[in-house]
């Protein structure tokens, strides 16, 4: 038989790897997670933040792109709109 729990344990407020290569967090309500990581996981990890990150900074381009158009629409000179290079 496989127990498992899952436990909600708030907002995380800092962030911290050991000399050990303990992973340590900070919750907002002063109590600490500790963890240990094996390498294989620090990897997987890193990458999958990557994505993330790589999607969120896609995310906002886009909508900067988008209110660089729309200021440029609200001033109404269409000739703006040509020599704004929007594919930053």
């Amino acid at each position: 038989m496989k127990i498992t729990q899952k436990i909600d344990a708030g907002q995380l407020k800092s962030f911290w790897v050991t000399y050990s290569d303990e992973w340590q967090f900070t919750l907002s309500d002063g109590s600490e997670v500790t963890m240990e990581v094996n390498d294989e996981l620090v990897r997987q990890i890193a990458k999958k933040l990557n994505e993330k990150i790589a999607e969120k900074d896609a995310e906002l381009l886009e909508a900067a792109k988008a209110k660089v158009i729309e200021n440029l629409e609200a001033e109404g000179d269409p000739q703006d709109r040509d020599e704004v290079d929007v594919d930053m």
